[in-house]
């Protein structure tokens, strides 16, 4: 690959590239210095965790990064347009590779921060996704999508995301998947979901689990989801799959999953907010919180720190400033 590909578009070695998923091995790390991890893509694959036995996604290799079809996922039901994939991650966005018109994917990061601008003619949507995982003691990463119609007409959206949880240790990804998925414990919240696998299941012995990992789910203005799916099979349906899942496909209300079986299945923070009208040039904004924690108070603790977009760009900025002050330490003179 050339290196004009790619542009520095600051001295603090913020990049930009387009077009970045034809690289199928890419990602970019996301930490911070309480042991918190992630591995993000231009597609939004890619794992966190906080160790080998406390993975929030599922845990992926650098094969996995390109086939898995789990990923950080939102979606918009567009009226008179259909399902439209806000990361680009759908099968009838897979057909568009091959098109004469596709759309563009665009990466900017720096220090530990990444965003994926994705341009899709066809529906007449851009997004914009933030992600980091901030420069606190929190065990959380975030993920804010913001969406802007750019065709000539308005445009009504009904907004969900799609976040698989997975909620275990690593070798359980070859070691008992069925097994312990039968142990886990979804609860809803006004605020989002929560998984609790009941025990942490291996050949070492089954002891109590009392991890809570959650994905949470915010208006850029601060206001709770209108509901939630938390049971994957549900979710993606009998004949569908988390690139065309039944409840987005055929914008299924809420209300449909009030009885969902919520044990014994594996997770999906599949948060549905509001239908907004976009008006040309018109956005809107939600936060997603993926994450973990011990206990119902550190999810309120978390919920109430990154709610709103005038309190993710302050963490922003503070994580920003960390990363660079750390970079920093070394300097290097000719």
């Amino acid at each position: 690959m050339s290196n004009n590909q790619w542009t520095f578009i600051d001295t603090n070695g913020t990049f930009r590239i387009v077009n970045p998923e034809a690289i199928n091995e890419l990602y970019f790390p996301l930490c911070n210095t309480s042991g918190f991890m992630a591995s993000v893509t231009p597609t939004l694959h890619g794992d966190i965790k906080q160790d080998h036995h406390h993975f929030v996604l599922p845990p992926v290799s650098v094969n996995d990064l390109h086939n898995s079809k789990a990923s950080r996922q939102f979606w918009f039901y567009v009226d008179e347009f259909g399902p439209w994939s806000a990361t680009g991650n759908s099968a009838s966005a897979h057909l568009q590779r091959f098109q004469d018109i596709k759309p563009t994917r665009t990466i900017e990061a720096g220090l530990l921060w990444h965003k994926m601008i994705y341009d899709d003619p066809t529906a007449g949507l851009q997004s914009e996704i933030l992600s980091f995982v901030p420069m606190e003691d929190d065990q959380v990463e975030l993920m804010v999508v913001t969406v802007t119609n750019q065709s000539s007409k308005s445009l009504s959206l009904t907004p969900t995301s799609g976040i698989p949880l997975y909620g275990r240790s690593a070798d359980n990804q070859r070691d008992h998947r069925h097994v312990t998925s039968l142990l886990n414990r979804m609860v809803k919240y006004p605020e989002g979901i929560t998984l609790q696998p009941v025990i942490r299941f291996d050949e070492t012995g089954h002891k109590w689990n009392p991890i809570r990992y959650f994905v949470l789910g915010a208006t850029g203005n601060g206001d709770y989801p209108l509901g939630a799916i938390a049971n994957q099979d549900a979710f993606v349906g009998d004949q569908g799959d988390l690139e065309w899942p039944e409840a987005i496909v055929k914008n299924l209300p809420i209300g449909h999953y009030a009885n969902e079986v919520l044990e014994g299945r594996e997770c999906v923070g599949a948060l549905r907010f509001e239908t907004v009208t976009l008006a040309p040039g018109e956005q809107s904004s939600y936060i997603i919180m993926i994450g973990m924690g011990h206990d119902t108070t550190a999810l309120t603790t978390v919920y109430s720190k990154y709610n709103t977009l005038a309190k993710v760009a302050s963490h922003l900025e503070k994580t920003k400033t960390y990363w660079l002050t750390q970079a920093n330490i070394a300097t290097f003179t000719s």
